[in-house]
């Protein structure tokens, strides 16, 4: 498998940016390329969730036969930048039912 650089591309705006979306909530970006090149996820430590969109899902992970994807790539993402998360942070994806880090780290067939 060949190792990607995680922070070779990036949008210029989204490096360890903390959002201030409104009251009390801060949610941190996590660039997790392979879905697509410019997939991020945001990471809200204090509420103790992350929203992945289509990198992560219940039991699956985002597709990779489109234009920018790469399995690897995504794979890599997942492992260095989700699996990282400790195991009781919920995982909201695009669509589909929630999960959390640990049950995927325990159960995902696809890493």
């Amino acid at each position: 498998m060949k190792r990607s650089n995680l922070n070779s591309w990036r949008p210029n705006c989204f490096r360890n940016t903390i959002f201030n979306t409104g009251y009390v909530m801060q949610q941190q970006d996590q660039y997790t390329p392979g879905h697509a090149d410019g997939s991020i996820c945001f990471y809200n430590k204090n509420d103790r969730y992350v929203i992945v969109g289509d990198v992560l899902f219940h039991i699956s992970i985002g597709r990779t036969d489109l234009p920018t994807g790469n399995y690897d790539v995504l794979r890599q993402s997942i492992m260095e930048r989700l699996f990282t998360l400790p195991d009781d942070i919920v995982v909201y994806p695009g669509h589909g039912p929630k999960t959390t880090i640990g049950f995927e780290k325990a159960n995902n067939p696809f890493l």
